[in-house]
């Protein structure tokens, strides 16, 4: 069983998500039921900071996620970005 969870960030920012990703998006963070197998544009971020986050590509849009615990599985999104040279910044 996978749990998803989000930060107040995150919800805040996926207000500003241009509406034609939004059922997209919100399709690619159900399909995270199944981390790690999902079919979806899915990279570990480098960096020792970044120990266990992941980002998720959809369209020009990135989901920055966490991978909390292993059994069960806890993903909290932290942060939905428009990719841009500030995107990863932070991470």
């Amino acid at each position: 069983m996978t749990v998803i969870q989000w930060t107040n960030r995150a919800s805040k920012q996926i207000r500003a998500v241009d509406s034609r990703y939004l059922d997209r998006m919100f399709e690619k963070i159900e399909a995270l039921q199944n981390f790690p197998n999902v079919q979806a544009d899915i990279i570990e971020l480098k960096g020792e900071q970044n120990k266990g986050k992941f980002r998720m590509r959809v369209g020009f849009y990135r989901v920055i996620f966490e991978v909390i615990n292993n059994e069960p599985i806890i993903i909290e999104i932290q942060e939905i970005k428009k990719r841009d040279e500030q995107t990863y910044r932070n991470h």
